[in-house]
């Protein structure tokens, strides 16, 4: 069902913490200059040769001490000019899975335990990865229509630069190297994006659409074949709650890692979703900038997008094939 006019979810503001910009202003520019931070890391393959990977510069804190950082520098951009007190917003904070190999046991605790005090009483962490973003979304969906008066702060961190991640995706043959073209490029970053209810003819970055769904053949098994359904069908949930066609946007946006198996994903979900055929349907990649960034991906989407979407849209062309469903109305 469609959303009424009068009660749009839109992000107000934005902050962001990115190897290629501690702002969301200064990523936002590199991104669209398409500037990375690819480089050599301390961290070692298994023929001898650095790992490449898009690392902070300057900062030597490692573990929950960097999740915290980033984090820290985010959320400080995103309530800079936000009137309300941190006990008066909800905060949901998206973090690694709670198996990643490489972060210590109490991990949680001292990233999340502390901000959650700060915030509202019914404010949450989900440590589940980049899967966080679609129920995080929908959450604040909810919190925003039960209350429009209420504010939703969406955050998230996340980094595998640890050496016990760094050698699981390694043995794993998942990180991109010379002899593994068909792998990752491990990457960091934290974003904080704050969503409050407006007018649907106030201008902004609007979230229409929520689709979620699950997915049997995943990427570390063999017996179910690759037909992506589960994209299909969150794609066609969110269409369906936007109540726009997919063909009526301009371009797609994806955290799609570099891994040929998620590639192939999207591609399948969107051809099938397509109701017509659009010739050159552009698609943004967050990892040709930034490498794998984890459950902080889809907030850094969303982040870059709030200082992207009111300029021209030039889209290099060999960025092609999962859709964040959103509205921009360029009187910005």
């Amino acid at each position: 069902m469609n959303l009424p006019d009068s009660d749009i979810t839109q992000i107000t503001q934005v902050g962001l913490c990115c190897p290629i910009g501690y702002s969301a202003l200064a990523a936002a520019a590199a991104f669209r200059a398409g500037m990375d931070h690819f480089s050599e890391t301390r961290f070692i393959d298994r023929a001898g040769k650095p790992v490449i990977g898009s690392q902070l510069y300057g900062v030597d804190l490692w573990g929950p001490a960097r999740l915290s950082w980033m984090l820290t520098h985010a959320l400080q951009e995103c309530l800079t000019q936000s009137k309300l007190p941190r006990a008066a917003i909800t905060l949901i904070l998206l973090l690694p899975e709670a198996n990643r190999p490489g972060l210590p046991f109490g991990w949680q605790q001292q990233v999340a335990a502390p901000l959650l005090t700060e915030f509202a009483d019914n404010s949450v962490s989900l440590a589940v990865g980049k899967a966080g973003i679609g129920p995080a979304l929908q959450k604040a969906q909810h919190l925003l229509h039960a209350d429009p008066r209420r504010t939703v702060l969406l955050a998230a961190t996340d980094s595998y630069f640890t050496p016990q991640a760094i050698n699981h995706y390694l043995s794993s043959d998942r990180l991109l190297t010379p002899n593994n073209p068909d792998g990752f490029i491990p990457g960091e970053g934290a974003a904080a994006i704050l969503l409050q209810q407006r007018p649907a003819s106030e201008p902004g970055l609007q979230l229409l659409g929520i689709g979620l769904a699950e997915e049997e053949a995943h990427i570390l098994q063999t017996e179910k074949k690759q037909k992506a359904r589960g994209l299909t069908q969150a794609i066609r949930a969110a269409i369906a709650q936007a109540g726009h066609p997919l063909s009526n946007t301009d371009f797609h946006i994806s955290d799609v890692n570099g891994e040929a198996f998620y590639s192939r994903e999207a591609a399948l979900a969107i051809t099938r979703c397509l109701d017509k055929r659009i010739p050159d349907y552009h698609h943004w990649l967050l990892s040709t900038k930034l490498g794998e960034t984890g459950a902080a991906s889809g907030p850094l989407i969303l982040a870059l997008l709030y200082h992207l979407m009111p300029l021209p849209l030039t889209i290099p062309s060999y960025e092609r094939g999962m859709a964040r469903l959103l509205r921009y109305d360029l009187r910005y």
